[in-house]
């Protein structure tokens, strides 16, 4: 039974994340699609969607601990609008891998010793779980918009909400972000082909919300550089929030 669980853990990221992970929230009929959007095989996904349609729990952390489960040599990336944001994501995934019963025990294997733990690359800022292969980067490091990466290469890059709104102290109104923060995340998304692992097989997903009407994602889907380098490396998917958050 434990290898049936094991296989669909790694090939099924609805039954991983509900089942596994213990993300009880998540329904069929609104998260299924998410999680089959999100595992497809192109090189380039954007998931466009409001708050709490639960995008960072599957796309970001359930997705990258499906990525270990498939190969622990993978290396992904965890960009966000900041590194403090970025660390509490990557501190999620490691608490899953630290207290989810049910994954420890499934994939015992990959659970690094106390030794390694203790190396240093056991934190919310990196996180290198036990693998057969080795490597400069962890398996999954937090990084923000400006994070020095010169000479790091990965083969998956989760850029989740690169460019965040703000709330009005007084009267906790959302602020759009101001436009040199989406300068910033165009800036990045034009060098990001240098943080590639392999050009042919690495792999780009953007999580975002829509903040005003000239945003990132309007950029990525009016003027990417990319947008044309394969008719079918881009794929795009938008989402209604289900609930209120």
């Amino acid at each position: 039974m434990l290898a049936i669980y094991r296989e669909r853990a790694k090939t099924d990221l609805y039954f991983l994340c509900k089942f596994v992970l213990g993300f009880r929230d998540l329904v069929p009929e609104t998260h299924a699609p998410l999680c089959h959007f999100i595992t497809g095989p192109q090189k380039w996904k954007l998931l466009v969607g409001s708050r709490g349609i639960l995008k960072t729990s599957i796309a970001t952390i359930g997705h990258t601990v499906q990525l270990i489960l498939q190969n622990p040599n993978a290396r992904i990336l965890i960009m966000q609008a900041n590194e403090i944001t970025a660390r509490g994501t990557v501190g999620q995934i490691r608490a899953l891998f630290d207290n989810c019963l049910m994954l420890r025990e499934l994939f015992p294997e990959l659970q690094p010793s106390p030794q390694q733990k203790q190396s240093g690359h056991w934190s919310d800022q990196w996180i290198t779980v036990n693998r057969p292969g080795t490597y400069s980067e962890s398996t999954v490091r937090a990084a923000g918009v400006g994070t020095n990466l010169v000479g790091t290469h990965w083969t998956h890059i989760k850029r989740d909400d690169i460019v965040s709104a703000s709330r009005d102290s007084v009267n906790q109104e959302i602020i759009a972000p101001p436009p040199e923060d989406i300068d910033k995340a165009i800036g990045q998304h034009k060098l990001v082909r240098g943080l590639f692992e392999s050009p042919k097989t690495s792999r780009v997903d953007d999580i975002c919300n829509r903040w005003s009407v000239h945003d990132f994602v309007r950029y990525l889907l009016d003027s990417d550089p990319y947008e044309d380098e394969d008719d079918d490396a881009r794929v795009y998917m938008k989402m209604s929030c289900y609930r209120d958050n």
